[in-house]
């Protein structure tokens, strides 16, 4: 029996889940964002992609949004996957 040298397998260098939003050790605390908070409440079947779409167009795409706009295209990935 040939066994595999794990030591030869790449290791990834993220955590979490791949497919969907995870918050990374050290990252900022988004929890007190307004808009993390208007959608955390609401089933992701019942998100209105319109506003969500309206609310990630509308922000900036620099270091200070980056967790909250990671949580919300995923949010989006995940409304799409159930329509």
């Amino acid at each position: 029996v040939r066994r595999l040298n794990m030591s030869l397998i790449p290791r990834s260098a993220y955590s979490g889940y791949p497919t969907y939003w995870a918050l990374s050790a050290g990252a900022q605390n988004i929890q007190t964002h307004q808009l993390f908070i208007k959608y955390s409440f609401t089933a992701i079947g019942s998100v209105d992609s319109a506003t969500l779409k309206a609310d990630i167009a509308s922000m900036p795409y620099d270091t200070e949004n980056a967790p909250i706009l990671a949580y919300l295209l995923s949010l989006l990935a995940a409304f799409e996957a159930v329509q």
